[in-house]
């Protein structure tokens, strides 16, 4: 096996009252397809469709302190299956994957995959990142929930419509980006995702103006900034190069205006 299965992203998985190492699996109708250990449901957060199956065993040794074959492990990915737990679609497997590979993440590792409506939003980035209460919660997930079952022109419609009363999201903007794209690459299987290519000083300007607002453009908490982390909002994940990108407005090799 050279990569793990990848999980439904459609789950709900939550920690059951009173039982602080048991974690209940719905599925989106709520209908419950298990229950996990806390080994379990964190392998479950593991199963990305990327990663290979000796990287998982390695971060379970290092986080249970014990170690796994690679036969327990399959076993245990075929019982997954079974119980609907695991995605299967080949369509949305080259969708979801797809994302994760350009650092797209949309769910947070909490045991309410979905977040709480009570969390604080500075406490969001443990808790799913987005404000459940509102409807743009929901119309994301089912963004997703589309995306889930390979329906990928109906999923870049939902988001982009989602863009419309979203217009400063700019994790939004760079989801429907890299979706034009696998629809593009359906038909044009070579091709290769344009990213734009910008005069340094048009990014530096853009990247001042937006260093200059002190706080992150999609959720206006405080910019943080980790060296060798991730280019992404240490709160919500918003992609910053996304925006910088987006903002700049010369074109480093022809010297004019970037084409939209």
């Amino acid at each position: 096996m050279a990569t793990v299965p990848r999980v439904c992203d459609t789950l709900e998985i939550e920690r059951i009252a009173n039982e602080p190492a048991e974690y209940a699996i719905r599925n989106r109708q709520g209908e419950e397809l298990g229950k996990v250990t806390e080994e379990g449901y964190y392998l479950l957060l593991q199963l990305d469709g990327i990663s290979t199956l000796n990287a998982i065993r390695e971060r379970l040794k290092e986080r249970f302190g014990k170690s796994s074959s690679a036969a327990d492990l399959e076993s245990w990915f075929a019982e997954l299956g079974q119980a609907g737990v695991l995605n299967t679609n080949e369509r949305a497997l080259r969708i979801l994957t797809y994302l994760r590979e350009q650092g797209i993440s949309y769910r947070g590792s909490s045991a309410d995959r979905r977040g709480s409506k009570d969390t604080p939003l500075t406490d969001r980035r443990e808790e799913g990142r987005r404000d459940q209460a509102s409807a743009a919660a929901a119309w994301f997930d089912y963004g997703i929930f589309l995306l889930n079952d390979g329906m990928l022109e109906q999923g870049v419609d939902v988001f982009e419509r989602l863009s419309q009363s979203q217009q400063g999201d700019v994790r939004i903007h760079e989801i429907i980006s890299h979706l034009r794209f696998l629809t593009k690459s359906e038909d044009v299987p070579d091709l290769s995702e344009d990213r734009r290519d910008v005069s340094w000083e048009a990014f530096d300007a853009a990247l001042r103006e937006m260093l200059d607002q002190g706080a992150c453009p999609r959720c206006d908490l405080p910019i943080e900034i980790e060296l060798g982390a991730t280019n992404r909002c240490h709160y919500c994940g918003a992609s910053f190069s996304s925006y910088v990108l987006g903002r700049a407005g010369q074109d480093r090799r022809q010297g004019k205006p970037a084409a939209d």
